[in-house]
């Protein structure tokens, strides 16, 4: 990892330092596990807004000391993850809406231009 050109970039290189221990490692997994089992729990959209926004920040943290994530359907997981978070937080149907379709439309994009040849 620390060979890629992104981790020639100082702020890549402090993130990729601290989440790079076992430890840390660790504790971003099982906190990941909590909130998971969390979001499957019915409750307010404003915690399940922070659990989304929680599991997407996390996995493209995570990327730093794993390389698994890293292919197309993970990518969309964590684009699901962080739009949905932000669309539960707002309160304009329009922002909603908007979120939605951006998501809507990148995850077609996505697996349509897989498809072709």
């Amino acid at each position: 990892m620390k060979q890629t050109p992104e981790s020639r970039i100082p702020a890549v290189q402090k993130l990729t330092s601290a989440v790079s221990g076992r430890r840390t490692t660790l504790a971003l997994h099982a906190t990941r596990v909590a909130c998971s089992l969390g979001m499957l729990m019915p409750g307010n959209g404003k915690w399940r807004a922070a659990g989304n926004l929680y599991l997407g920040a996390t996995t493209t943290l995570l990327q730093a000391r794993h390389r698994y994530g890293t292919d197309g359907s993970d990518q969309v997981a964590t684009q699901v993850q962080a739009v949905t978070g932000l669309a539960r937080l707002s309160n304009s149907p329009q922002v909603k809406d908007a979120l939605m379709w951006y998501l809507a439309l990148q995850a077609n994009m996505s697996y349509y231009c897989n498809d072709t040849p």
